[in-house]
């Protein structure tokens, strides 16, 4: 059985919330491989896109974070 993701990924370009999920169904939303949402969740990548319009990044959000944010809106 493999392990359960720890984090989902909530991905932007600009202020606009695109997709979110995995790491694994944030990628193919994007169309590129797992490793590239780990890419855009680094905080350099983020600083760069604070400075420049049109960059995708990816926030990192603990699954256990979700689930209980789920559970509270119940």
């Amino acid at each position: 059985m493999p392990n359960k993701p720890k984090y989902d990924f909530v991905i932007y370009c600009d202020d606009e919330i695109l997709t979110n999920g995995t790491r694994e169904e944030c990628a193919k939303f994007l169309k590129v491989q797992p490793h590239h949402i780990n890419h855009i969740a680094l905080e350099k990548h983020i600083k760069k896109a604070d400075k420049t319009q049109g960059i995708t990044i990816a926030i990192k959000v603990p699954i256990k974070e979700v689930e209980k944010e789920a559970h509270n809106d119940n």
